[in-house]
């Protein structure tokens, strides 16, 4: 008889309920006649793309929409060719904290925290943005219709650009998300519109065109969920997954519906948040290879790392097997873009980016733990015999001889 071995991550609080774990493995389901099949693959490993000069951490990844790609390491913004060698393109005034861009097709912009800088394609020069008007702690940047958005660290405000010019701005082209008192902690463009996250809610704003100040809320674009961590907002398809918090409690992971939330989270996965020490500096991202389409939530000082498959509903776990002392540790991917048709993947203690390769067996050469535990098996409390257990298993694949 089969038995069902293959699972998911779900490690309940009682583990006589539920002791599986699934770390570095996730499911996939016959698209078949067989649909009752199933296969645990291993997540890919990490291929080395490119080893940056300065630096102790990949802090963001840019692809712009013309092809040409860009990654923030220590000070410096550098550019990648397709074979992964990196030219210098300019310094910051950080060294580090996370960084966000986005690009307008003539200009990228920067922003890391403390200021805003942009990158002129056409002459590859990176400069700080000096307009007094512009904000001085912006976090997150998008872009959408011509402007370049930003959010003000620590206020309810959010401020646009000149049309298609990332270094003019004004005093007068500000909006204020006002339908809750929580300050934005995310920014995020999604299907044409603005998604603004706060402590406890989300606004959701539009282009109505308004010659006064071009962007609205949306009638009922308002969630009242709000972020727990703000790095932990991710697209994926058009869908947005982040790290909950309101004014009822906090931890649970739910990804955009429309203009509604979903819970996707389990309870063994917030028992889990509930229990960190410092689950306010999570960071998620999110990738797509061979039809899966992930969310990964990596919590830094926690050391761990949890991943969603919407493509079929169930968390897993990934892991760095630190070869020095043999511990469990979160992942190595801090961030992610698609370039050269290419997953790139940064990393988040070194200046080093990866390609993310299901043909490759090792994490760029250090061993890759792969572990399932079992869901129970019983037959009404009575003792039950095993005289024989088979796993099937494709083997070899990989080696070099």
């Amino acid at each position: 008889m089969k038995i069902p071995f293959l699972g998911a991550a779900y490690q309940s609080r009682s583990l006589n309920f539920s002791a599986q774990r699934c770390v570095n493995m996730y499911l996939e389901f016959a698209e078949t006649e067989n649909a009752d099949t199933q296969v645990l693959y291993g997540t890919p490993g990490l291929k080395l793309f490119s080893t940056l000069t300065t630096g102790n951490q990949i802090r963001g990844q840019y692809t712009t929409a013309k092809g040409r790609y860009f990654a923030v390491s220590g000070n410096t913004l550098f550019e990648a060719d397709s074979v992964g060698i990196p030219t210098a393109r300019g310094t910051l005034n950080t060294s580090s904290g996370t960084v966000r861009m986005s690009d307008n097709g003539t200009q990228v912009i920067i922003v890391d925290g403390f200021n805003g800088y942009i990158l002129t394609l056409a002459s590859n020069v990176l400069t700080q943005i000096t307009d007094l008007d512009f904000p001085s702690s912006p976090t997150h940047v998008g872009f959408l219709d011509q402007y370049f958005i930003v959010n003000q660290l620590n206020t309810q405000q959010f401020q646009i650009s000149a049309l298609s010019d990332g270094t003019s701005w004004s005093s007068l082209d500000i909006g204020t998300a006002e339908a809750s008192p929580d300050i934005i902690q995310s920014l995020l463009i999604n299907n044409q519109n603005i998604w603004l996250f706060g402590d406890r809610s989300i606004e959701i704003y539009y282009n109505s065109g308004n010659a006064t100040f071009p962007f609205e809320r949306i009638p009922g674009g308002l969630i009242e969920i709000g972020t727990l961590a703000k790095y932990s907002p991710a697209k994926l398809n058009n869908n947005i997954y982040w790290l909950g918090k309101n004014e009822n409690g906090f931890g649970t992971v739910y990804v955009a519906v429309g203009y509604q939330s979903k819970r996707v989270s389990t309870h063994p996965i917030e028992k889990k948040i509930g229990e960190l020490k410092v689950p306010t500096d999570a960071v998620g991202w999110a990738y797509e290879q061979e039809g899966h389409q992930f969310y990964i939530l990596t919590f830094l000082t926690d050391e761990i790392t949890f991943c969603f498959d919407q493509t079929t509903g169930q968390w897993h776990e990934r892991a760095f097997l630190d070869p020095d002392s043999g511990q469990e540790r979160k992942h190595r991917g801090l961030n992610s873009t698609v370039a050269f048709n290419k997953v790139l993947v940064g990393d988040h203690s070194k200046p080093l980016i990866y390609e993310f390769d299901l043909d490759t067996y090792t994490d760029n050469g250090d061993e890759i733990l792969r572990l399932r535990s079992a869901q129970n098996i019983d037959s009404d409390e009575k003792r039950v015999r095993h005289n024989r257990f088979e796993i099937v298993m494709e083997t070899g694949v990989g080696t070099t001889t």
